[in-house]
């Protein structure tokens, strides 16, 4: 699934030091929008990405120690297996960014809140990702408690 693709582990800096990094998949031979548009079970996709960049993690400057922020599908956060996964996982993999990609695809906000709650009580934060890109869903501030909103403006 991820064989084609890369990650480019973009450093966040604050204060002129690296706070986090930031995993941006890429691929060598098509856009990755399309990419990702193809994907067709979401799921098993973000705990390939989840497992991957957690094990690439060590070979980052200071990785074990500062935050990695990961994007998902916010519909994932819809699937039993994988919040039962993540729990497994956060519970020993810590400074985790989890960034809620693809808005538009649900509206099960009081089960995704809950969720979002219980990785918190892991130690888990969300930024909710590219907020503004092609959609503005406004019900995800009113809903969901979110540690950080990526807003995206027009280039």
């Amino acid at each position: 699934m991820l064989s084609d693709c890369y990650f480019n582990f973009q450093p966040r800096y604050y204060n002129g030091e690296i706070s986090s990094y930031e995993a941006l998949l890429r691929k060598t031979e098509a856009e990755i929008e399309r990419y990702i548009e193809s994907i067709a079970d979401h799921v098993t996709f973000d705990l390939a990405i989840i497992d991957f960049v957690i094990k690439r993690r060590s070979q980052l400057v200071n990785g074990e120690k500062i935050q990695l922020a990961i994007n998902i599908s916010i519909a994932s956060l819809l699937d039993d297996e994988f919040v039962k996964t993540c729990h497994k996982i956060f519970e020993h993999e810590k400074n985790i960014i989890l960034e809620l990609t693809r808005h538009d695809e649900t509206n099960d906000f009081t089960r995704i809140q809950n969720v979002i709650k219980q990785l918190k009580d892991k130690g888990i934060q969300f930024a909710l990702d590219d907020y503004g890109k092609g959609y503005a869903n406004s019900e995800l501030f009113l809903h969901l408690d979110v540690d950080y909103i990526k807003v995206e403006t027009e280039k």
